[in-house]
């Protein structure tokens, strides 16, 4: 494995991968963890709506949407992976320019399965919060990597900074999907009598 061949930030704010070429190790075995970890928090959350311990897709343009966001998902952990260890300095941006797009599109497309989830469980609040968390950090990571894209051009430094502000909204965005995760006991109670009541009748 060979390393970065990057050239020495002459900025004073150094991007995230001129620390991950300082410590590579650390850097592949993160995306090793983070990127299949952000696709299989898709997987899972799907897997539990058609367990019926969430509130489950009732029509298509859910399901869609959830298929939508799991290729997405997938795309940016391979886009993660690979982007880690790649030697070659246009190789690693344009799989960053990947890894942001898809990582953003797998965002809307989870936002409007979400809305369209709390549409059909109205009873389920959590649906509605985190379709609205999810919509305003697509939105502030649309303006910053805008402005990221403009600052490229001009000052480096600042080109670096919106890069580590981007870094912290796909945290927040990480944290929206443990929230996803987490068993909301009323929603999951009302959902399980739902089914009960159709296994009943059938």
């Amino acid at each position: 494995m060979g390393r970065p061949n990057y050239q020495r930030a002459p900025h004073s704010v150094v991007f995230i991968s001129d620390v991950g070429r300082k410590v590579e190790p650390l850097f592949i075995a993160c995306s090793f963890i983070i990127g299949p970890g952000f696709a299989l928090s898709f997987i899972a959350d799907n897997y539990l709506r058609l367990k019926g311990h969430l509130a489950g897709a009732e029509d298509r343009r859910e399901r869609i949407f959830a298929a939508l966001t799991i290729t997405c998902g997938i795309i940016s952990a391979i886009a993660m992976i690979m982007m880690s260890f790649v030697d070659d300095h246009l190789r690693h941006w344009s799989l960053a320019f990947i890894f942001a797009i898809t990582v953003w599109a797998s965002g809307i497309f989870s936002a409007l399965q979400f809305l369209y989830l709390y549409r059909h469980n109205p009873q389920c609040t959590s649906l509605l919060i985190s379709f609205v968390l999810k919509i305003v950090l697509m939105i502030i990571s649309l303006c910053l990597v805008s402005t990221g894209l403009i600052f490229s051009t001009i000052d480096m430094s600042r080109a670096a900074t919106v890069e580590w502000c981007a870094s912290l909204i796909f945290a927040f965005f990480l944290v929206t999907l443990i929230y996803d995760l987490l068993p909301a006991r009323s929603c999951e109670l009302i959902y399980v009598e739902i089914l009960d009541k159709e296994n009943e009748t059938i």
